[in-house]
């Protein structure tokens, strides 16, 4: 019987009934030879075995003898590799790099010699990813690898399409407002029931009856926001830079390329240390007055995000991997012509949301804890370093997961002991400046997020 489950790791227990207490055991069980057993045999030498298990054969009686299975003829007559095919020698090096400790090739130090350069423009939510696990961004930004898209086998609505869902439906809405139509709840619903209904005949609400309860739940997070949206509006889907739709998208939104509506600004520049400057393109989700005349950037999020919540009140900037409203609220000024204080705040539309809100006053704090991320982050990417970074342990509906890696398409792509190896690397020199981006900002800033009720006047 198998000893060990091959894809965790995890020992194999013996199953009760092949004990000596059941009669099942004295009348079922043989022993066997053992795959390993039949290829390492003296037999092995005259049975028809496959190319492969002829050079699993020759591998194992070497490591048996104490010889090194790299400089085995077997191994060697691999090399060069045919195109396209990895060469057997580095595959070994790959598999003996967790043993060897440091930080490897195969752990993500790509290194500086494989034309790694920033891009001429960045959206907030590409450096977020970098923040959260370098690893992400590695696969998503630079490899370009996208999650397999199945419709026939969505069960129930993805958090992304949800959030792409409710930002159409809450963009049209405002758009309308801007227009000139009045505070319409009717309207609103509509609206939500036209688009939600789009998104069904794509098959992205799961089977019918769970759809149903999806469209149920959307119409109460509408009257939900309906009943917070007092403010008067000034803009809506504010794009800056070209490309800006299809790049700043967040992780609880599915990526598109939506044309720009309205006015776009020019990208926006924000210094750095050392005479650079990273350029930002994106779009926001909308711009309010308070009465005062104090500008109000508002950036939707659906979901629980308890992760945010979480994140925000240790650090305005969730560590990097909430980036958006201080670059959102100098596009707003800039685009209002404000020379004053502007509000940002997340706006939670969720009913199982943790908290209504998570806001802030952009002050020269909040610019220089922005200026330090970006440092560390473009840094970490200029160097080649993709470590996976997967956060503390936490649990979802299938097992224990940690958080970076929850919603994160990429996650059966990693190894599972993801945590031992991020641990037994993190003190290479290397990885300084991603180490950097989970320590807490100096001074505290955690004290300055409003999670209070939104402002409705």
């Amino acid at each position: 019987m198998p000893r060990v489950d091959p894809r965790t790791g995890r020992e194999l227990g013996r199953s009760r009934w092949l004990d000596e207490t059941y009669a099942l055991a004295s009348q079922t069980e043989t022993p066997v030879a053992s795959f390993a057993a039949d290829i390492e045999s003296e037999a092995a030498e005259t049975m028809p075995l496959s190319g492969d298990e002829r050079l699993l054969s020759s591998l194992s009686r070497a490591v048996r003898a104490g010889r090194t299975p790299e400089s085995e003829p077997a191994v060697v007559e691999c090399l060069p590799a045919p195109a396209g095919v990895p060469a057997l020698g580095r595959s070994f090096a790959a598999a003996r790099a967790p043993l060897t400790g440091g930080f490897t090739a195969f752990e993500g130090n790509v290194g500086t010699g494989e034309g790694i350069t920033l891009p001429d423009t960045f959206a907030p939510t590409q450096l977020e990813d970098y923040a959260a696990c370098p690893r992400r961004y590695l696969f998503k930004r630079l490899l370009k690898l996208n999650e397999r898209i199945r419709p026939e086998a969505t069960e129930e609505m993805a958090p992304a399409d949800r959030g792409s869902l409710v930002h159409d439906i809450l963009a049209r809405y405002v758009r309308g407002r801007l227009d000139g139509a009045p505070r319409d709840l009717d309207r609103l619903l509509a609206i939500a029931d036209e688009c939600f209904s789009l998104a069904e005949q794509e098959g992205r609400c799961g089977a019918p009856v769970i759809a149903r309860v999806e469209r149920s739940v959307l119409m109460r997070e509408m009257r939900q926001f309906f009943e917070e949206d007092l403010l008067e509006p000034v803009e809506v889907e504010l794009s800056f830079g070209e490309t800006a739709a299809a790049f700043d998208v967040a992780e609880d939104r599915v990526e598109g390329d939506k044309p720009v509506e309205g006015p776009a600004l020019p990208a926006l520049e924000f210094p750095l240390g050392g005479g650079r400057t990273v350029r930002f393109i994106g779009r926001l989700d909308r711009i309010d007055r308070r009465p005062d005349g104090t500008p109000v950037v508002s950036d939707y999020k659906s979901g629980k995000q308890s992760t945010l919540v979480s994140s925000m009140r240790q650090d305005p900037l969730g560590f990097g991997t909430r980036l958006q409203l201080p670059i959102y609220g100098r596009v707003a000024a800039a685009f209002l012509g404000w020379k004053g204080s502007v509000r940002t705040r997340y706006w939670l539309t969720s009913l199982r949301r943790e908290k209504p809100q998570a806001a802030y006053t952009i002050d020269e704090k909040i610019l220089e804890r922005l200026r330090s991320l970006l440092d560390h982050i473009t840094t970490g990417i200029t160097t080649g370093v993709f470590p996976g970074v997967p956060g503390d342990e936490t649990y979802r509906p299938s097992g224990p997961t940690f958080d970076h890696c929850v919603h994160c398409p990429f996650d059966m792509m990693c190894p599972v002991d993801r945590d031992r190896r991020w641990a037994a690397e993190e003190a290479a020199p290397e990885l300084a400046a991603v180490v950097a981006l989970g320590e807490p900002p100096e001074p505290d800033l955690g004290s300055i997020v409003d999670m209070g009720e939104l402002e409705l006047r």
